[in-house]
This record gives C-alpha cells, structure tokens and sequence, in this order.
C-alpha cells in the first residue's frame, strides 16, 4: 500500500488549533505502527517540484520501528507526480492500493490516473482521505476515486484524522473488488455511476462506482442502486451483489449472449443428458427438461445448469456478445506434480475454473484433485506462488508438471521456540513467510530472510536442493 501526504502551504495553515499536516502526519505514523504484518507500505510526499520518499517501502514489522518525519510545505504540490510514482510501485501489490492524504485539491490527478492501464483485479486502486469538510470536497476528488475504484472519506477535525485514515486503510487492504459490467440491448458498453451500499444502510451511506471499473471493497453482501432511465437492457439489472472472500466479483448488467451446451464422455462420446437452465439470481427459467446438445439466447449473467440424471449442477457466467460452449460431463482428475528437494513435494494447491464460471477448488500437489471438465487456472503454494493452466477431460485424468522447487531450512537455538520470519525479493518485496526450523519451498532464486527482530541473511535458493541457514542475529 502507498501513501501520498500533499505538503502544501494549504495543509500547513491552521486549523482547529493545529495543521492540517500535522494532524495528517501524526495519524499516519500511528497507522503505519499499526498494520497487519503481511502488508507492506511506502509514503511519499508530494511537494511543488517533486514526489520525496518519505518511508521507503517496508514490511508492517519494518515500520513499527520507522519514524514519520512531518515533511516541509511548499507551494501548490505535484499531486500527479506522486500519484504516478505510487501507482507504479502499488501495481506489484496483491492487493495494491494508494491512499492520498489531501487538502482537496485533485488537479491532474484523474488524467494521472486515467494514463495507466484501468485498475485490474489486484487493483491498483485510488483512495483519498480529504482533510477538511465533506460538503467542501472538490468534484475532481471523486472523480479520482471513481476512476480509481477507492473510498473518498472527509476529516471534519484533527481528533478524527486518526479513524478515517484507518478506515481508507482498511478499504485499501481488501482482497476483494466488484465489477459491474454493463450493457444496453446491442451489447454495447454503457458509462454510468452506480451506487453500492449495504442492505438497509439508505441512500446516505451509498458508495458512488463507475460501471465497466472495477471497484475495491470489503467481502460481503450489497445492495446495487442503478440510475433511473438508463438503457440498460433487456431485463433488469442486479439488485444484490456477494463480493467474495477474495478476488474479483463479476456482475452482469444488460446486453445477450449465446450458450452452446453438450455433454461428453471420457472417450469423447455425446451423453443423451436432459438438463433445466435457470438465470441467476433472478432464477428465470430458460429450459426444461432440455435435451443435449441445445443452443439457448439468453441475458448475459450467471446461469444455473441442472443435470436431471446423473443429478448434478453446473454455473456458467455469459458475457454480453459472447458464444459460449459448454461441455458437460463426468468430473474429471487433475493431478499436479511437483519436484522439490529429496524428490515430490507436497504443497497446498488451487485450481480456479472452470473458465466459463470460475469458483476456487482446495487440494495438495502429488495427490489427485477432483474437478468437473474444463479448463483451469493452478495455484502451487510455494514462495512465491507457481501459477500454471490445466485442462480436466471429462471422466479422464491431467498430469501437470511443474518445474522444481528447493527448500529452505533456517535454524534456531536448540530449546527455543520457532520463531517467524519474512522472505523478501530482491527489491525488497514481501513474498511471504516461514519458521525456524520448518522447511518451506521456494522457486529457484536470491532471497532475503527478515526476522521479526530485524535480523537479516540473503539467500540463494537452488532447485531439488535444500538450503541451511542460521537465523540471522539481531542488528
């Protein structure tokens, strides 16, 4: 996560007894001491000329020690400048997030935004904490955070800067983001804001979003408020959204799709199966009692497909214009191979598919993973993460070779309990974490190891081959 502290002469002028930038710096030091240890965080300052580095990017352990210096104000600040450093830095976070702490003024900051690519699943995502009153927030702010995907939240005084910055903290940590993808009955994209807002929370509490953007938000349930006499079409668009635990959410609003359904067998035989077709969640009724294979026009959104015999279900979620075919048939085996020292290694495993209405299957590595046909996205749980894509035939077996892994083995004082540690790139990336004593498996390459006391080794980490280190003392 990033943060941008505007030092300007507006932010240095009094105010409720004290500055702006004080109060600014003040609850970003205690937020800083305050993260969770898997986040990492970098603060710039935003100055006429330049973006200075106030804080170097660190792991949560690293900043409990850092000290937030109140920078020097200056006169109007470069926000686009800091705003496009910060963003080119977020954009290797999962998720990545910018936090800009502000007066109000937001000049050049949507085009700054708006010259990167639209933030992805993993963001990176634009919030703004606007130090002063809400009914006094420049347009061009929330331009910046619709475009962005983020939160605009106001700081009505110094005794509130501290929770509402920890709040925009909070929203920038989210693993989760929803897109609404919108369309009008010839599948074109439609540019609107919509509103998200918690079930019964009222219109005052509706967040502001842009269709076709994605936007960062806690896991949960929403309700969506679309604008009156939009063209949206046909049919009506979603009134509820579930955002998942993590990831991007996909709802459908507007515009038809084709969707060809079959079913296969191992041999690649047609399977005289009868299948019920429902949308959801409105749950319109498509087909019954439908013999395949079978062609069905319909909404673009997520679809319910009911085997009648064998009994089972499957989703599918169709896009607006897109054609889409569907195998059905007998679940299928994926095995995942993976090398490691001393030969197989066993790593937690997830495959994500299939593509037509992905959902997130557990499993280990060296063992056999269940899964309906089509085509998957597999996840290897190592540091960091071995990503690889998979194909289950129907009824049949994958066998999915990965390349080797080695192992890292830090040591500890005989007697002690196991102590944790971070491993980071060499950029100074957090990639994830182990403990002394523990074997964990790493992709072949250079490594720093960083104790919680601050204590420090570089590593080289070969494949098939397991490395010991002594835990690094305290600097």
């Amino acid at each position: 996560m990033a943060f941008i502290l505007e030092a300007s002469m507006e932010m240095a002028g009094p105010w409720h007894g004290q500055t702006r930038l004080e109060a600014a710096t003040e609850a970003l030091g205690r937020e800083l001491a305050a993260l969770p240890l898997t986040a990492e965080a970098a603060v710039w300052a935003a100055g006429p000329d330049d973006a200075a580095q106030l804080i170097a990017p660190a792991t949560a352990q690293a900043l409990k020690r850092a000290r937030l210096v109140k920078p020097p104000a200056h006169g109007r600040p470069d926000l686009a400048l800091a705003m496009r450093r910060a963003l080119a830095w977020a954009a290797g976070g999962r998720p990545g997030a910018v936090v800009l702490i502000c007066s109000g003024q937001a000049g050049g900051l949507d085009q700054a935004i708006l010259a990167g690519d639209p933030p992805g699943a993993d963001g990176p995502f634009t919030h703004v904490v606007a130090m002063g009153p809400g009914k006094a927030l420049a347009p061009a702010l929330m331009r910046v955070t619709l475009l962005g995907g983020g939160k605009l939240l106001a700081v009505e005084a110094p005794n509130r800067a501290r929770l509402v910055l920890h709040r925009a903290a909070q929203a920038a940590l989210s693993p989760a983001s929803l897109l609404a993808v919108v369309h009008d009955a010839a599948n074109r994209p439609i540019e609107l804001t919509y509103k998200i807002m918690h079930p019964g929370g009222g219109e005052k509490f509706g967040r502001p979003a842009l269709a076709n953007r994605p936007a960062q938000l806690p896991p949960g349930s929403y309700a969506l408020v679309w604008p009156k006499d939009s063209a949206i079409g046909p049919g009506q668009p979603p009134q509820i959204a579930r955002v998942a635990s993590r990831g991007q959410t996909i709802v459908r609003a507007g515009g038809t799709g084709r969707l060809t359904l079959e079913a296969k067998g191992e041999n690649g035989q047609d399977l005289p199966w009868l299948v019920n077709v429902t949308s959801a969640p409105g749950g319109r009724l498509l087909a019954t009692n439908q013999a395949l294979p079978v062609t069905i026009q319909a909404a673009a959104g997520e679809m319910i497909i009911q085997v009648i015999k064998p009994p089972t279900s499957w989703r599918a979620d169709l896009a607006a214009g897109q054609a889409m075919t569907l195998t059905l048939g007998p679940w299928g085996r994926l095995r995942v191979n993976l090398p490691g020292p001393d030969g197989p290694w066993r790593a937690p495993l997830t495959a994500i598919g299939p593509a037509q209405a992905p959902r997130r299957w557990a499993g280990r590595t060296q063992s056999p993973l269940p899964l309906p046909p089509g085509d998957y996205e597999v996840i290897a749980q190592v540091i960091p993460p071995l990503r690889a894509k998979a194909a289950t035939p129907p009824g049949g077996e994958r066998i999915l070779e990965l390349p080797a892994v080695g192992g890292l083995l830090v040591f500890f004082e005989p007697g002690r309990e196991p102590r944790p540690y971070a491993v980071h790139d060499t950029e100074g990336r957090n990639l994830g974490r182990g403990h002394t004593g523990q074997t964990i498996a790493l992709q072949p390459g250079r490594y720093e190891i960083v104790m919680t006391h601050g204590g420090r080794a570089n590593v080289a980490i070969t494949a098939r081959q397991l490395t010991r280190i002594d835990a690094p003392s305290a600097p």
